[in-house]
């Protein structure tokens, strides 16, 4: 009987057809993989390279230390080398590709540096252009050399289903741990426009909550963005807040004609929408007790509204009526 899955090839060698001459031991890639050819290959010949195992190449000046991935970088110049010939570097913003990850350490003065080839400690993801930043552990692109596409759609994309009866499932889960004196955020999403008429809605981010067009409901909490501060069991300084919504000035010409800190919109279909406005709140507090005085609820003493807040309803304008608050 045939074996389902037999020995075909050497795991650690790949056959690379030369367009060209290719001289041993300058670096290759194929199928997108470092390839290094063990020995010549003529023009139009084809034979083995090494795509795997620990390999030693000339450097760029300077100390790699282990763990470091290491890329090549086609006309850098190597240590003693030939300037302009092409060498090893832990720069990531010079790497042309990423060959592996750095297993002995390199002085700055050592000419080589050893690698395990195609073991990159970065995880760097398929796209046109975009060196890998310095320090990252997976990602691609720097904003001086992002990934690039001039097709719509997206970049990193994951779809996935869970059918688990119990407990809590997560897409995605990002938790940063700040043990220095670092500030910083667990997700930074960042949208920047260079078009002066683009073709749909720009957001920074986009977070929704859906449910199918026949089966799935909620019998607690459903929504489509969660804040929670957690306040610790302690007193705690500084300002913090669930939610803050800013608008930042850019410089002394910053203006815009139709902008607001916060924009609610109840939209879709029309009779759909005409239906939830019946039990619709544009604000639902829970937690805030009785009424008192100093409380987020309290008692309005104030004999007349000297202020509001303009809100807009459907473009009329209105005002929230503030009066001073109670002391």
């Amino acid at each position: 009987m045939d074996l389902q899955t037999e020995h075909y090839k050497a795991g650690d060698v790949v056959q690379k057809t030369a367009g060209s001459a290719i001289t041993a031991g300058a670096p290759q890639q194929v199928a997108g993989l470092t390839a290094i050819p063990g020995a010549d290959i003529a023009a139009s010949a084809e034979d083995g390279c090494q795509i795997g195992g620990v390999v030693k190449g000339w450097k760029i000046t300077g100390a790699i230390a282990v763990g470091t991935d290491v890329g090549w970088d086609a006309d850098a110049d190597p240590l003693n080398g030939t300037a302009g010939s092409g060498a090893w570097t832990s720069v990531k913003a010079n790497m042309d590709y990423i060959g592996g990850v750095c297993v002995e350490a390199a002085g700055a003065s050592d000419e080589g540096v050893a690698f395990l080839l195609n073991r990159p400690l970065t995880v760097q993801f398929p796209a046109a252009g975009g060196a890998p930043a310095q320090g990252l552990i997976g990602g691609q692109g720097t904003a001086a050399d992002p990934s690039t596409s001039a097709t719509a759609g997206n970049f990193l994309e994951f779809r996935m289903s869970n059918s688990a009866a119990t407990g809590t499932v997560r897409g995605l889960y990002h938790r940063l741990y700040l043990t220095g004196g670092a500030g910083g955020e667990a997700v930074r999403a960042f949208t920047t426009v260079s078009d002066d008429t683009p073709a749909d809605t720009v957001n920074g981010a986009h977070l929704s909550l859906n449910f199918g067009a026949s089966d799935g409901n909620v019998t607690g909490l459903g929504t489509a963005a969660r804040c929670t501060l957690h306040v610790p069991n302690r007193s705690l300084g500084g300002t913090v807040a669930a939610v803050q919504a800013e608008a930042w000035a850019d410089g002394a010409s910053s203006a815009a004609t139709n902008w607001s800190l916060i924009r609610a919109v109840l939209g879709g279909n029309a009779t759909g929408a005409a239906t939830l406005q019946t039990g619709g709140k544009l604000f639902d507090l829970e937690g805030l007790g009785s009424a008192g005085t100093g409380k987020i609820f309290h008692e309005n003493t104030a004999a007349d509204a000297t202020h509001g807040l303009r809100i807009d309803i459907d473009g009329t304008a209105y005002s929230i009526l503030l009066t001073a608050a109670p002391t």
